[in-house]
């Protein structure tokens, strides 16, 4: 934290280069440059040194915005709600990242650098909440209309508490276990996708179970810094668990982008008044 900055030797100060404690890591690198003021930020992303950390996350923020609305079958989807927070749930991370990364760097202590960590987080959140509404959506999509609503309200609140635990979360592991509640929700909505009660495109099985598994997988490889621990002083720039990170957060936005469709689709194309569910050993024909 920057805090801890200030207490390391003038010496490191003169070389604009502190060692923070394994706790405050939140790169695979223990150096971190300091003492930025914000022109210095602006100034820094236009050097050709920042282009692998600020294209990093600068890069698919335009790719995105430029690409994912085009491939969206709007002539084929009836709500423009839904389509839109899967284009906000694909940007948002790479928007709160850039930022974190641009301004990292500022000396204006410990508060500053964890409001840029929330704001990392905010964007992360947007992406498992508002980008998840079209699987939930989808999967209950032909219940009946108070079952749906109460699951979509329920997935809803889990989400602000997972938005309240992310805000105020002091490590690395708590901010990635502030999402485990929505996660095991998406789960069990998962199971129940694919059981007879629930709905979805069939075809985008695979990608629903890669868009939150990959995620999984990119926030434990962060949080344990694999594998760069194993190797330290040896991946400080590449191949480090920050770098795998991103590119896993990639794989897990394609396959959200290829389940969401799917589902948009599917909702068009459904006829739920033609499925019937056993419920209570009752037979209930539903209208939507």
């Amino acid at each position: 934290m920057a805090s801890l900055v200030l207490t390391e030797s003038s010496q490191q100060r003169a070389d604009g280069f502190v060692k923070l404690p394994d706790q405050t890591i939140t790169h695979g690198s223990r150096l971190v440059h300091v003492g930025d003021t914000t022109e210095d930020s602006l100034i820094r992303m236009r050097r050709f040194r920042l282009l692998a950390v600020e294209g990093n996350a600068c890069v698919p923020i335009v790719y995105i915005l430029l690409t994912v609305p085009a491939l969206i079958p709007w002539e084929q989807v009836d709500s423009r709600f839904l389509p839109w927070c899967h284009v906000a749930g694909a940007v948002s991370p790479w928007i709160g990242s850039f930022l974190y990364h641009l301004f990292m760097n500022l000396d204006h202590g410990e508060m500053i650098y964890y409001r840029l960590l929330q704001l990392d987080m905010l964007g992360i959140w947007v992406s498992q909440s508002f980008g998840a509404l079209p699987m939930v959506t989808a999967t209950v999509y032909c219940l009946p209309w108070v079952f749906r609503w109460v699951i979509i309200f329920f997935y809803c609140l889990l989400s602000i508490w997972g938005l309240y635990k992310a805000m105020t979360a002091w490590s690395p592991w708590e901010r990635r276990l502030c999402f485990l509640l929505p996660f095991m929700m998406r789960v069990l909505l998962f199971i129940l996708r694919n059981s007879s009660y629930g709905g979805g495109d069939p075809t985008g099985m695979m990608h629903v179970v890669l868009q939150d598994g990959v995620s999984a997988i990119g926030g434990m490889v962060g949080a344990l810094h694999i594998p760069e621990k194993w190797f330290p002083g040896t991946m400080d720039f590449y191949l480090n668990s920050h770098n795998i990170m991103h590119v896993l957060v990639v794989m897990a936005v394609y396959s959200m982008h290829q389940a969401t469709v799917r589902d948009l689709v599917w909702m068009t194309q459904v006829d739920c008044e033609a499925r019937h569910l056993t419920l209570r050993g009752y037979q209930i024909k539903f209208e939507l």
